[in-house]
């Protein structure tokens, strides 16, 4: 008995500590997931102002970088009241409570899993929507994209060279071409030239030379790695806290409430 009263009072305490700490993360997951989201705002809204009759045939080109954050965010509020009701369930004993509260941090758990997984996709370019519609219009049309409109998420070698379109708007584009070459037209600059190898690559050795590609992975990594980091980051605290609630709604010391 004398066990089983110290092992009751350890998972007490140790439910509302885990609590604690499962709030501050709530607090990170909305954080996080809001400058996630500015950034995805930013790279979609700038991409639909360049490419609109392609972009509007696949609405999910700009939405796809914004999703995983938006679910960050839902679960960060999500999370918050549910560490409450963890609170308040080891504070008060009741076994309903408990139980709601168990079940509510497996449905979390499911959800981290997968906007972090969706983060993840985003993250390493693996994402149907990112390898079709979206490099597609990127592909054929990142000259007509004015990548220093995205300065603060992408490096500077990305709007290192200039181009000029028929109605003498300029765009900063990156002096490579968008996937693994360098540019070889008549019309190349001498800094375009410059970047290109023996083979006609890209001279990624070069600090001013990059592919528009890489300067979208770069976006990417900077948009969705961090929502991927943070969905998995509390899953082990929130498992021991399931752990701790099951042993507080079994436990049967003599001040315990069974009622709601």
């Amino acid at each position: 008995m004398a066990n089983l009263c110290c092992e009751y009072k350890t998972s007490r305490r140790g439910l509302l500590v885990l609590n604690m700490l499962i709030l501050l993360f709530s607090f990170i997951f909305i954080g996080v997931g809001a400058v996630s989201l500015t950034y995805a705002n930013s790279f979609g809204t700038s991409v639909n102002d360049y490419c609109k009759s392609q972009c509007v045939k696949d609405p999910e080109t700009a939405v796809v970088f914004a999703s995983p954050a938006i679910g960050l965010v839902v679960v960060g509020v999500f999370t918050f009241f549910i560490s409450i009701l963890g609170c308040v369930g080891a504070i008060r004993e009741r076994p309903m409570i408990l139980y709601l509260y168990i079940c509510l941090v497996l449905l979390m758990i499911i959800l981290q899993i997968g906007f972090g997984a969706a983060a993840a996709a985003i993250s390493s370019g693996n994402s149907a929507q990112i390898q079709g519609p979206v490099l597609g219009v990127l592909r054929d049309h990142y000259t007509e994209f004015d990548w220093k409109a995205l300065d603060v998420l992408i490096p500077p070698a990305c709007y290192e060279g200039q181009t000029t379109d028929n109605s003498n708007i300029t765009y900063n584009i990156p002096l490579c071409s968008f996937d693994t070459g360098c540019v070889r037209t008549s019309t190349a600059t001498a800094a375009q030239t410059s970047c290109c190898t023996g083979d006609y690559a890209c001279d990624t050795s070069k600090s001013t030379c990059i592919t528009g590609k890489e300067c979208v992975m770069n976006f990417l990594n900077k948009a969705g790695a961090p929502v991927a980091v943070v969905c998995f980051l509390p899953i082990v605290l929130e498992i021991a806290a399931i752990v701790f609630a099951c042993i507080i709604r079994t436990g049967r010391p003599t001040n315990f409430k069974s009622t709601v």
